[in-house]
């Protein structure tokens, strides 16, 4: 479960890899250019987001466990 929590802070991780591919600019010469960079920084991470999490079938298990059937959200 800590896991899961600790490897899907989506905010942060998607901050993480904008600054990675602005960072190794050493300027860029406007404001289109940058948009660019971002842009294209976003259709990286969005190519990792249709990998499934490992072992979530356990995961999921544990949290129905400690939170209930109700709180996770699933199809009975």
């Amino acid at each position: 479960i800590r896991k899961i929590i600790y490897t899907t802070n989506i905010i942060e991780n998607i901050n993480r890899i904008i600054r990675k591919y602005t960072k190794t600019k050493c300027s860029l010469p406007n404001d289109q250019a940058v948009e660019k960079v971002v842009y294209l920084a976003l259709m990286q991470i969005a190519k990792k987001w249709s990998q499934p999490q490992d072992d979530w079938a356990t995961m999921l298990v544990n949290f129905i466990d400690i939170f209930g059937q109700d709180r996770c959200d699933v199809e009975s």
